[in-house]
């Protein structure tokens, strides 16, 4: 029986801790989202809960401009590392067997693709 090593796409190497956050903030700026409605005039002066005053969520702001330096380096990238990096940061939520089929990956051989995409961003971008 072949013990092989656990793969974990989460974990993330001290080396690529900053091009990780830019690829996060990268994520946040391609990502297309649901607008929502603007507010109806009923509602408009309507008082706030406690719970908001207490512990308002104040979303994350999206630097633009790294955003679109980053998109720029991964549309450079080769298709499979390309497709591997939108795949995790863009759409996690699509389970990673289809991924590595469409592309006829192992999970360890998907796993070091993303650290050489990580890599390449990191010494481009």
């Amino acid at each position: 029986m072949r013990v092989t090593a656990t793969v974990d796409y989460n974990y993330i190497k001290p080396e690529h801790e900053a091009i990780h956050a830019r690829l996060e903030n990268w994520a946040r700026y391609v990502s297309v989202r649901r607008i929502a409605w603007p507010m109806q005039p009923m509602f408009r002066n309507a008082k706030t809960p406690r719970g908001w005053d207490a512990d308002p969520h104040i979303p994350v702001l999206v630097d633009a401009l790294d955003g679109h330096i980053i998109e720029k380096a991964v549309a450079a990238l080769p298709s499979k590392r390309r497709t591997l990096i939108r795949w995790l940061y863009v759409s996690p939520w699509v389970p990673d067997t289809v991924v590595r089929r469409e592309l006829a990956m192992t999970r360890q051989f998907s796993c070091e693709e993303i650290n050489k995409a990580r890599d390449m961003l990191r010494n481009t971008a």
